[in-house]
């Protein structure tokens, strides 16, 4: 059902408790952060929206939990593009949300400087960009495994892990971090600002030969 049709939250719970849909919140990454629908993935409106949400969704239809004054049609038409049926559109409500009493939650963003001081506290550093970008430099004892491989279940970590995640600027690492906590994982953060903020600054990087 691609056109433009709006949910209430009720409608949401519903569709929620019976797993009837995959709930896709298209805010940013701080937003989402900040409080989401427990089991919704995070993919920020932006130009590659169809790219990532083609990419890396089911088959099932969606739910897009979105902010006021996003361009809803453009995220219609780019699901389209992606061959994904909308269910329908859920606006940003945070207190109809908990009167509703849909299961919210939240995603920890972790400042690289923090991640430096707490070396101690060992996460494991999840790097979900490119080969050529791995390549070029990543943090020293990071894992890599692209975002795109997200989708097809090859994250075979145990679940109660704590994990970091880091990409290029924090859009794709945001991406893999809902996914994970979608999935069960009860540990992860997402980097802030990538590496191109100031994890070079903050922690060691190794050059592969």
């Amino acid at each position: 059902m691609n056109t433009l049709n709006f949910i209430t939250g009720s409608e949401c719970k519903t569709l929620l408790e019976k797993g009837q849909a995959e709930f896709v919140d298209t805010r940013s990454c701080e937003q989402f952060s900040f409080s989401h629908i427990a089991g919704s993935v995070n993919i920020p409106f932006s130009e590659n929206i169809s790219y990532w949400a083609g990419m890396l969704l089911g088959d099932r239809p969606c739910v897009i939990i979105f902010e006021k004054g996003e361009n809803i049609s453009f995220i219609l038409n780019a699901f389209r593009e992606a061959h994904i049926d909308i269910l329908g559109f859920l606006e940003e409500d945070l207190p109809l949300w908990e009167k509703e009493e849909l299961s919210l939650s939240r995603l920890e963003i972790v400042t690289p400087e923090i991640l430096a001081k707490k070396q101690n506290e060992k996460r494991l550093i999840i790097d979900v960009r490119t080969e050529t970008e791995w390549r070029s430099g990543h943090i020293s004892g990071a894992i890599h495994i692209p975002l795109n491989l997200f989708k097809t279940g090859q994250i075979n970590i145990a679940k109660d892990t704590r994990i970091a995640i880091v990409c290029g600027s924090g859009y794709r690492s945001g991406i893999a971090a809902s996914i994970l906590k979608k999935e069960g994982f009860t540990d992860v953060a997402n980097i802030e600002g990538g590496m191109q903020g100031k994890v070079k600054d903050c922690l060691p990087i190794v050059i592969p030969d």
